[in-house]
């Protein structure tokens, strides 16, 4: 059958059938268009997922790093079980965020990342003596070396 002589005849079974024909066409044509469409946009869509998801660690870390210091000097201050348990928990969480972020880096972040995860090793090993209830032979300077160092290694890590 001649696609012009189903549109040039005057019966309204063939019209409809015509028409039809044309609708499916054009809804073929949209899900091939669909399809194509969606193939270029899914690697961006991966990539936001992962840049999103790297983020939300970071935000985690910056998160985690500003309650430290905070905790922290709670800590000193006050000197109560509820602080030095707040400072092992965002210490933790720091870990936690790095270790995600170390898992799959972002491209050029490498170094960063490594900076930070040294950093935050110093911080603990630094942290720890000073939340140690037996302070024994330290002599305040010693402490107060650790915390002026302790302090300059989280503002190292908010800048980072």
């Amino acid at each position: 059958m001649k696609l012009s002589a189903l549109f040039g005849t005057p019966s309204i079974r063939r019209r409809i059938s015509s028409a039809f024909l044309i609708v499916t066409v054009f809804v073929v044509a949209l899900v091939a268009a669909s399809y194509f469409q969606l193939r270029q946009v899914r690697p961006f869509s991966n990539t936001i997922i992962h840049d999103s998801t790297d983020l939300v660690s970071v935000q985690r870390l910056s998160s985690a790093t500003s309650a430290l210091d905070a905790d922290f000097e709670r800590y000193l201050i006050i000197r109560g079980a509820e602080y030095r348990d707040s400072v092992q928990k965002d210490l933790q969480e720091m870990n936690d965020s790095l270790a995600f972020l170390q898992n799959d880096p972002t491209p050029g972040t490498e170094s960063t990342l490594s900076e930070l995860e040294t950093i935050v090793a110093a911080l603990q090993e630094k942290i720890a003596p000073v939340l140690d209830a037996n302070l024994g032979g330290s002599s305040s300077s010693d402490v107060n070396r650790l915390v002026v160092a302790v302090y300059k290694d989280i503002d190292q890590v908010k800048l980072l």
